[in-house]
């Protein structure tokens, strides 16, 4: 009799443990999708502003939309950049930027997208897993420019801390939080 008093109590736990499980991998999932949704908005409206939008706009007013945007987003985005069609470097708000961007996977992800081109990926100018948000500036269906917001993947780490930490209380740890 308490062999199976012990296994209904470990059953019922397990069902219990479980639902929790399930319930922080319910807010997880809703917080990154409403936080990509949220950068998706942004590269949006930054792809609205009309100075990046016009090819004759001289290139210090583009780097100083760049800069103020910078300013604004500055606890999200690490920097932004602003690309020719072809990927040749307009302006940007980082030091560590190339010429010429034109076989970078965010710049062909973006000039095939009908809108927001949003990806995680390994950056070669930082060295570093960073998610890309990128849109291009179209005018008449011709590829003006692509702008890119780039943020370090570790805002990722930093949103989800307190559910790994509700996972590893459950001694649910290592990358098991973001694989659920």
């Amino acid at each position: 009799v308490s062999f199976l008093a012990i296994q209904s109590f470990r059953d019922s736990t397990m069902v219990q443990s479980q639902g929790e499980v399930n319930g922080l991998a319910d807010i997880s999932a809703q917080m990154v999708d409403r936080f990509l949704q949220d950068r998706i908005s942004d590269a949006a409206v930054i792809g609205q502003r009309r100075v990046l939008r016009t090819e004759s706009t001289a290139f210090t007013e583009k780097q100083q939309v760049l800069n103020e945007l910078q300013t604004t987003y500055k606890d999200i985005y690490s920097d932004l950049l602003l690309v020719d069609g072809t990927g040749k470097y307009l302006a940007g708000t980082s030091a560590n930027t190339r010429a010429e961007y034109a076989n970078a996977e965010w710049l062909q992800g973006a000039l095939s997208a009908q809108g927001v081109h949003i990806e995680y990926r390994q950056s070669v100018d930082l060295k570093q897993p960073v998610i890309v948000a990128s849109i291009a500036l179209r005018d008449n269906n011709r590829t003006i420019g692509v702008v890119m917001a780039r943020m370090p993947a570790s805002i990722l780490d930093r949103m989800l801390d307190g559910v790994t930490k509700g996972f590893a209380e459950r001694g649910l740890n290592g990358s098991y939080p973001y694989i659920v």
